[in-house]
């Protein structure tokens, strides 16, 4: 993960540091199961397409799996993109500012993500609720109970809500104990030079990662 600077300085273990070393193993887990959802389904769309263009079949399920795979895979796939901090942000005017007043634009940043994600969350629970309690089905041959794939995506979305809120709290802490380049590197984007000197550090830990295996092999 692109936040080494944070770790420069050893701390006791506690539910901030606990929390996000949560977030990031759940969340690498969920990118490779929607990962491999999404790789099933475009064989299915394949195998549609293959149907209907030479035995005039189709298989009506298709669409309707695909929508459903492509929702839930996204919203699990916010926090990883957070953590990772792949998440696309126009800083060409903020990166004049000085450190310390960079860092509360970053803080500002991540309140207005965490804001937009208890947003989609409170309103989606109540879209989720409601089918539940009318046991909505889709109008479709499958007719799907709606509060599954609901459900599933706001499960996701509470993922990523909760891994807004633990990357701000120790970005905050990180602050408060004078650390603010650490946390820069936590939730600020990556300046060219800095995110080069981390690519260079995670392919050297990779590569030496590789060589263990061989070894123990």
């Amino acid at each position: 993960m692109k936040r080494q600077g944070a770790a420069g300085t050893a701390r006791r273990p506690d539910f901030i540091e606990a929390g996000l070393a949560l977030a990031e193993r759940v969340s690498r887990v969920a990118v490779w199961l929607g990962g491999g959802a999404l790789i099933l389904v475009a064989c299915l769309v394949t195998l549609e397409v293959v149907l209907r263009g030479v035995f005039r079949i189709g298989l009506s399920a298709a669409t309707e799996i695909s929508a459903y795979v492509l929702a839930v895979s996204t919203a699990w796939a916010y926090a990883y993109t957070l953590l990772e901090r792949n998440h696309v942000r126009v800083d060409a005017v903020i990166r004049l500012l000085p450190p310390r007043l960079l860092v509360w634009m970053d803080v500002l940043a991540m309140l207005a993500l965490a804001w937009f994600a208890g947003m989609l969350l409170w309103h989606g629970w109540g879209v989720a609720g409601m089918s539940i309690e009318t046991r909505a089905r889709a109008m479709t041959p499958l007719s799907t109970p709606l509060w599954i794939p609901q459900g599933l995506w706001v499960f996701g979305i509470a993922f990523f809500f909760a891994t807004c809120l633990l990357l701000l709290l120790r970005a905050l802490r990180l602050i408060a104990a004078g650390e603010v380049q650490a946390a820069s590197d936590l939730i600020g984007t990556f300046a060219r030079e800095r995110e080069g000197a981390v690519e260079a550090e995670d392919a050297a830990r990779r590569q030496a990662r590789r060589d263990e295996d061989a070894a123990s092999a």
